[in-house]
């Protein structure tokens, strides 16, 4: 479980519900708005591309990217964010540039990690 206090949920559902986000009423179900949906997208695809930044350029497992994008997330200012996009957008325009970047970081650092 998450063990988080029912006070904790029902202030939460309060503040999510004054802003528009969710339907709910006392000791019913939860429903996300036009606006919910639209904002729970916009989070879901900033942590998947997070996740991807994590996992294929710095070549970090699945499950530790995954936990990483989690943290990150709800802290990387937008400015950062646009930038890492703009980043993955590049590499993926120009393969072949990108593919030479992506290899040579990988030599340089299981050379680094040999020396350890």
């Amino acid at each position: 479980m998450l063990n988080v206090e029912m006070p904790s949920v029902t202030s939460a559902l309060r503040r999510l519900q004054e802003k528009g986000l969710i339907n709910h009423e006392k000791y019913g179900y939860v429903k996300l708005t036009s606006d919910g949906n639209k904002l729970s997208g916009k989070i879901y695809n900033r942590h998947e591309k997070i996740k991807d930044f994590i996992e294929k350029i710095l070549n970090i497992d699945s499950k530790t990217a995954e936990e990483e994008a989690c943290k990150i997330e709800h802290i990387i200012k937008p400015d950062t964010f646009k930038r890492m996009i703009s980043f993955l957008n590049f590499l993926n325009e120009y393969p072949e540039i990108g593919d030479s970047i992506l290899e040579s970081f990988k030599l340089y650092h299981s050379k680094k990690e040999i020396k350890k």
